[in-house]
């Protein structure tokens, strides 16, 4: 949705901000050394959000409430702890920057207003922090003791973290609350014109055999495949297949897949979306219960049997695949709501904030 977009993306954020604090150090920032040994405990730069103001000045008038700079910074430190990538443009004071994240404030707690507020959301809330904390926890290999200090670093906590989570969620909901038959039906179309094969769900058993070094691993003595090599392993067991030999015996003996090794090969009801653009090509079109060519793709050649395949209709949707859907409406809706309704609740000469050069 049109905040937790962002939140699946923050290991590339936090990767990129390692890589730039990694070559250079300034105001708010860490720099961090060659080695794992060398590295500082915050290897993600904390960011200055000091507005320059008095703690009770308006940044911001709206209908049915105003925003000190007290509460903006306080949003905004959580906001940079989400999403690491927004704190450049905090931290320089950039107006059209916090101008945004000002309307997002408004609009998120506008929307959470006419939510129904007898409505939990705590189930929510707390999937997301452990989400977002999960995260952290894979940039800094487990350690508590940094994500600990990265948020004290950042001054923020968990019942900052609630309270953002809470409002977001409750204002979703009843967007969410909004999403008629209607609409469903309208993006459905919407999206097969885009993609023909975007609701289509297949049973697929395939064997991968990798190129280079295999997910899995090296085995003791083991070398990486050279593409020639793979090649013509998969071409010798696509011979062996079509010969009449278990497609789920030689999977599990062969492949280097190690999400399907156990299952003999077999990915059972994935919507063909899901997978890399050959892999779902070849899911979607190839003839039910044919052995499929050797295809390449990223991590090496695959060989495929599609087992059944079918096209859910938008009432059939489900799991992932219908949230996503969904999501994409709630979008639509908050965009609509924002380019319309907000700008009457919030006016643009009623946010006030400090020039570039005050800060």
């Amino acid at each position: 949705m049109w905040l937790t977009k962002r939140w699946g993306a923050i290991l590339l954020a936090l990767t990129l901000l390692f890589s730039i604090t990694a070559c250079s150090s300034g105001k708010g920032g860490t720099a961090a050394g060659g080695n794992e040994d060398q590295q500082p405990d915050n290897p993600v730069p904390i960011v200055d959000v000091s507005l320059g103001l008095e703690p009770q000045a308006i940044v911001a008038e709206y209908e049915g409430g105003s925003l000190t700079a007290e509460q903006f910074e306080s949003y905004l430190r959580v906001q940079v702890f989400i999403n690491p990538q927004y704190g450049l443009a905090i931290q320089q004071n950039d107006p059209q920057a916090l101008t945004y994240l000002i309307e997002r404030y408004v609009a998120e707690e506008t929307l959470a207003n006419r939510a129904d507020q007898s409505e939990s959301v705590d189930e929510q809330v707390q999937h997301q922090i452990n989400q977002l904390k999960s995260e952290y926890l894979t940039v800094y290999n487990g350690d508590e003791k940094r994500l600990k200090k990265q948020m004290k670093d950042q001054d923020v906590t968990d019942q900052q973290l609630e309270q953002f989570y809470r409002q977001y969620f409750l204002a979703s909901n009843h967007l969410g609350s909004k999403v008629t038959d209607e609409d469903m039906q309208r993006k459905y179309e919407a999206t097969k014109q885009e993609d023909k094969d975007s609701f289509v769900v297949a049973s697929v058993r395939h064997i991968l055999i990798a190129v280079g070094e295999p997910p899995t691993g090296l085995a003791d003595g083991e070398k990486p495949r050279s593409d020639e090599e793979a090649r013509k392993l998969a071409e010798e067991i696509t011979e062996r297949l079509r010969n009449g030999e278990d497609f789920a015996e030689l999977a599990k003996e062969y492949t280097d897949d190690p999400g399907s090794k156990e299952t003999g090969g077999l990915y059972e009801d994935v919507y063909v979306t899901e997978w890399v653009p050959e892999f779902k090509k070849a899911a979607a079109e190839l003839p039910l219960d044919t052995i499929s060519d050797p295809i390449k793709a990223e991590y090496g050649y695959h060989i495929l049997r599609v087992e059944k395949r079918t096209e859910h209709t938008v009432d059939q949707l489900q799991g992932i695949a219908r949230a996503r859907f969904v999501g994409e409406i709630i979008d639509q809706k908050y965009l609509e709501f924002v380019n319309q309704d907000l700008k009457e609740i919030l006016k643009e000469e009623n946010i006030h904030l400090p020039k570039q050069d005050e800060k």
